[in-house]
């Protein structure tokens, strides 16, 4: 169902206590929908969990939770989160 994802932007804080954590922010966050069903199919909350990998080895890990979103006629689901270590 979801056919792509994009973080427009996102932020890491390395000035915290824990450098091997940095609160992680991103303002705008996109998925696109590609619908089967033939029917309206809106999104209004969602969770991601992100892995990050180099040469086949997970580096980092990022476990979002639920946040509101919202979902476009074109089937965009756009969301946000902010300070998620």
């Amino acid at each position: 169902l979801i056919t792509a994802v994009t973080m427009k932007n996102m932020q890491l804080d390395f000035t915290t206590k824990n450098p091997y954590a940095p609160p992680a922010s991103s303002t705008l966050v996109e998925a696109q929908l590609d619908n089967p069903f033939g029917f309206p199919l809106g999104v209004s909350s969602l969770n991601m969990n992100i892995s990050a990998t180099y040469g086949g080895n997970g580096v980092a890990a990022l476990n979002i939770p639920d946040n509101k979103a919202t979902t476009s006629a074109t089937g965009v689901v756009s969301t946000s989160f902010s300070d998620v270590p």
